[in-house]
């Protein structure tokens, strides 16, 4: 039960670790291309879309991989301008992975509604935690610390309501695909 929450169903080490680089790749390709919109709300929702449907397909490690390369790679990129800021988007991933993938993995029943049920409770508890994490935590307490005021500003914004909107968003995008795909009788997970 451990190793499924953690690695999904994969039993050959080398499809897993092709699963996961071909959806960081697929991440940041689209992350790349939707920053040059300047819609943040968008770039989210698909970054946040691929981490919730790397944690199913691959587990937690999956995407929890995802979620903490990608704000690195994009920071390379130059989607995002501050550097001091990326550890913390990491963290922020890493927690929204980890409760969708433990609350959802540790489920023991096939019925549908609860299923379908139990991934929404913990898409919605992952985004608040995520949402949590990244404006009470690094807004409010820790960049204070040493951030601008003007920066700490947009950071008001930008790391505030539009992040647990893009969980949520993405999030509801990899459940209805999931439910979608499992009524054609195809498993992701």
């Amino acid at each position: 039960m451990a190793r499924k929450i953690l690695f999904g169903n994969y039993k050959n080490k080398a499809l897993y670790i092709a699963y996961v680089a071909v959806l960081c790749a697929l991440t940041v390709v689209c992350q790349y291309f939707l920053a040059q919109t300047g819609n943040q709300l968008l770039v989210g929702s698909v970054v946040n879309m691929f981490l919730l449907f790397a944690t199913t397909l691959c587990g937690i490690v999956g995407g929890a991989t995802l979620g903490c390369v990608t704000p690195f790679v994009a920071f390379l990129l130059g989607i995002s301008k501050n550097f001091a800021q990326t550890p913390f988007v990491a963290v922020a991933n890493l927690l929204l992975c980890v409760v969708y993938g433990v609350g959802t993995g540790l489920l023991s029943t096939n019925k549908r509604p609860v299923v379908v049920l139990n991934k929404v409770v913990y898409l919605v508890f992952g985004a608040l935690v995520k949402f949590a994490f990244m404006y009470f935590v690094c807004v409010k307490l820790i960049f204070p610390l040493f951030m601008k005021e003007q920066m700490l500003q947009m950071l008001n914004v930008a790391w505030s309501w539009v992040q647990l909107f893009a969980a949520l968003i993405g999030g509801t995008c990899v459940v209805l695909v999931d439910e979608l795909l499992l009524r054609k009788r195809i498993r992701l997970a």
